[in-house]
């Protein structure tokens, strides 16, 4: 389906990777609706992001996900003003772990607070909940949509570490979400998929995050413009790009190798096709991060260890600039 009058909807854009998502959706040419529960910073948003893109390419509306008041208000505007919603990201999100000294410790979750684990879930699972409940009757209605959950490593249950509870139970909840809502809606056009932007330099990740907003949305806006013959959308437990471009399948792990940890497994081919269904006869086109696979990986660990830290620190970004170009060659 062509970009030209899509309508697209980000929750909690009015800063950090939300906006950045909508800003590189925008350059699309796609329409998209700017949502923030600070009403008064949202209106500043979009007058930003129309100074950039055009004034007929950002609309606002107020939203809280966790008033389903304000949810039904929003899904009326969208009805009434486009009649149609096309891409739904599911951006909003909070991070309370560590609020309270007395309480919400970040070493586990027997020191968290009961509270603090039900207001997360409420905006972190139950909000993309509601959402995706009100906007699924119009993507059904046109059978089309491209719904994303922001997700995040720290919920994968093959990586689960302590530490950070409430965000961390969210996350896989989230996970498991996306992979029911996308086994319930195959066959109405609507591809559901996950994404960990990875650690981001915004206001929840803090100054130290290793990657840009501009970096993290890239993801996010893959995901949200795939093409209807994207062959797989179980991308929420496995954090793995997987894309149908030119006839092949495209293949991004975002995941950092460990090799010192005996629960990291390489993501081999041979493993990506058994965790993605993926016969034999299909061109596998690109793999970023783990590109050191054993016995290569195992062997320069173990007996050049420099040289693997240093080869594996430029593979990521090698292989990755290769799986970029062969995704927009092939797009």
């Amino acid at each position: 389906m062509s970009d030209a009058g899509q309508i697209a909807l980000v929750s909690g854009s009015n800063r950090g990777l939300g906006y950045e998502t909508l800003r590189q959706l925008a350059k699309q040419g796609i329409k998209v609706i700017l949502t923030s529960r600070d009403e008064p910073r949202g209106q500043e948003a979009a007058r930003r992001l129309r100074a950039e893109v055009g004034e007929d390419h950002v609309a606002f509306h107020q939203l809280d996900v966790t008033d389903i008041g304000s949810v039904d208000r929003l899904y009326g505007f969208v009805k009434s003003q486009f009649g149609r919603l096309d891409v739904l990201v599911n951006n909003a999100g909070i991070f309370l772990d560590g609020g309270d000294p007395e309480w919400d410790k970040a070493e586990g979750v027997t020191c968290a607070r009961i509270e603090t684990l039900r207001k997360t879930m409420e905006t972190n699972v139950y909000g993309p909940l509601r959402l995706i409940r009100t906007f699924m009757p119009l993507m059904k209605k046109r059978k089309y949509g491209r719904i994303v959950n922001i997700s995040s490593g720290m919920g994968q249950l093959s990586e689960m570490g302590s530490g950070y509870p409430a965000y961390r139970i969210s996350k896989t909840a989230l996970n498991a979400l996306t992979r029911l809502v996308s086994e319930e809606l195959k066959g109405e056009g609507i591809l559901v998929n996950a994404a960990c932007p990875g650690w981001v330099r915004t206001e929840m990740g803090g100054p130290k995050g290793p990657r840009t907003p501009e970096q993290g949305a890239d993801t996010i806006v893959w995901l949200a413009t795939l093409p209807d013959d994207a062959l797989c959308t179980r991308i929420a437990a496995e954090m793995v790009r997987v894309c149908k471009p030119g006839g092949h399948i495209l293949l991004v792990d975002w995941r950092t190798p460990k090799p010192g940890d005996p629960n990291y497994k390489a993501l081999t081919r041979r493993r990506l096709r058994n965790l993605f269904g993926v016969g034999l006869s299909t061109r596998l086109c690109g793999v970023h991060r783990g590109a050191l696979v054993p016995p290569l990986g195992r062997f320069l660990s173990a007996r050049l260890p420099s040289v693997y830290f240093l080869v594996s620190a430029l593979c990521p970004f090698l292989v990755g600039q290769v799986a970029y170009v062969l995704r927009k060659a092939s797009a």
